[in-house]
């Protein structure tokens, strides 16, 4: 899905600002702030994705209630939405108005290709989560998520069969 290849691009792209492994300079670094955004917007729209090419009856209520199970993803979820919109009218997900905030650059030490690498954080109510570690969680839980649909979706035809 063409929505899922997006999101990886994106994190691809924290991935590679973490490990020093880009041709990112330090004229670039809102740039890569925006591209951690980006993969936060574009990670919680999955959903949307999911429920309009829906092969397989999941309902809105599902994927709310999929959203809701995982603190993960309702940061995603409150990042995406917050960085989106100029003021919040909805409730929020996670109430626990997450931000990206925390911004550590430095060089990536090779001489041959200079860029920089970076660390970022996210400050909620009360704490402090790596966007590394949340862009990938976030990530896994919705291939989990869609591959159990893909599963059910091949269940469903072969019982048709």
């Amino acid at each position: 899905m063409e929505q899922f290849d997006r999101v990886e691009r994106y994190l691809n792209k924290i991935r590679n600002v973490y490990s020093g492994e880009n041709q990112i300079f330090w004229k670039d670094r809102k740039m890569v702030e925006d591209d951690i955004l980006s993969f936060f917007i574009h990670c919680h729209h999955l959903q949307d994705w999911i429920l309009t090419l829906n092969r397989v009856g999941v309902s809105q209520t599902e994927l709310k209630g999929f959203i809701e199970k995982h603190d993960s993803l309702k940061l995603c979820a409150d990042i995406a939405n917050r960085s989106k919109h100029c003021r919040l009218t909805k409730k929020q997900w996670s109430n626990a108005k997450p931000h990206l905030a925390g911004r550590q650059y430095t060089s990536n030490g090779d001489a041959d290709s200079p860029g920089i690498k970076g660390k970022f954080t996210i400050i909620t109510r009360n704490k402090i989560v790596d966007v590394l570690e949340l862009a990938e969680t976030c990530w896994k839980l919705w291939l989990e998520f869609s591959a159990e649909l893909e599963t059910k979706f091949i269940c469903d035809n072969q019982k048709q069969a």
